[in-house]
């Protein structure tokens, strides 16, 4: 099966410096790899000679991404891993910016800056002792919890579940302001091993989980 190249910049130049062409002789596990097994998905890794990689995950109308560096290490049993880091001072998508109480019985949080075509994929949850409830935002970007003083409450955006707001500190205040950037879709990386096999990278998936193997195109 022939794959997109998702990685394609344009060049440009023509040529490439020596330095250039010998470190991507030096570096055997850098390329691309996709992983071909993901029925009607696609999604990979470009691994570069200068330490950095791209990652992209594309299933219909959802295109997630994420960036940062790689570097190698080698385990106890003489396998080599790929460990990848995002940018660590790079700001989560999702952060509180505004705490108040207002005189009603219910909890509001307000999506701040958020295209209303996808305020309505964020869902907010509320949790006291054993109980939990939930409400989708509106297109104003507004979720209503019934009651108040909630042990913690929880902003989620359904496409991209690893972007997970916490608020703790929620018992005294009922109404909360949510900033949401354009940082969303992207993916960040921790720590992220990948096992270097022939021609091919093995590890968990970054969206899906799962153990996956990621082909190296020649």
């Amino acid at each position: 099966m022939k794959t997109k190249n998702y990685f394609f910049l344009p060049l440009l130049f023509l040529g490439c410096t020596s330095s250039t062409l010998q470190a991507q002789n030096d570096c055997k596990e850098c390329g691309e790899y996709y992983c071909e097994s993901i029925s009607e998905m696609a999604s990979g890794f470009n691994i570069k000679p200068d330490s950095t990689f791209e990652f992209f995950f594309s299933y219909g109308a959802l295109d997630r991404f994420g960036t940062g560096t790689w570097k190698k290490n080698k385990l106890v049993n003489e396998h080599e891993v790929l460990v990848l880091n995002s940018d660590s001072t790079r700001h989560f998508p999702i952060s509180l910016v505004k705490s108040d109480y207002k005189r009603k019985n219910q909890t509001t949080l307000q999506l701040l800056d958020v295209n209303t075509s996808l305020s309505t994929y964020f869902i907010a949850f509320g949790f006291i002792e054993s109980d939990t409830v939930y409400s989708n935002f509106d297109q104003q970007g507004e979720a209503i919890l019934d009651g108040v003083g909630f042990d913690s409450l929880q902003v989620m955006f359904e496409f991209c579940p690893d972007h997970m707001l916490l608020i703790s500190a929620a018992k005294k205040y009922n109404y909360f302001e949510v900033k949401c950037d354009q940082t969303i879709f992207e993916i960040f990386f921790k720590n992220f091993s990948l096992l270097i096999s022939n021609n091919k990278l093995e590890g968990k998936h970054p969206v899906l989980g799962g153990e996956y193997q990621y082909l190296k195109q020649n």
